[in-house]
């Protein structure tokens, strides 16, 4: 599924030629990023940049800068997009197991 612009909302005509839909791997709806496709290796650095002060939700999960820093290293050493992903155990998870 490929999401296009819409180019009638002021942020999609930003470098974008009038007409021309462009596809997008990540799109910003409310506050969560959607990933369309597997993300780069420089898209999740960026993305963990802007992680810096707190967590971004992508896809629905809650993903902190370690985490997307973790994924663009596993993209650049695959040499391909990653999708995004929880890289560790959340704190419930090592809740859970902790009393198992």
């Amino acid at each position: 599924m490929k999401i296009r612009s819409n180019e009638n909302h002021p942020i999609a005509n930003l470098g974008f030629r009038r007409g021309a839909p462009k596809e997008m791997a990540l799109v910003l709806r409310g506050g969560e990023f959607i990933a369309t496709e597997a993300l780069s290796a420089s898209t999740l650095a960026g993305l963990s940049d802007l992680a810096r002060c707190r967590p971004l939700v992508i896809n629905g999960l809650e993903l902190h800068r370690q985490d997307l820093a973790e994924l663009a290293e596993e993209a650049r050493a695959k040499g391909h997009p990653v999708w995004p992903r929880l890289s560790c155990p959340t704190n419930l998870q090592q809740f859970v197991l902790a009393f198992k």
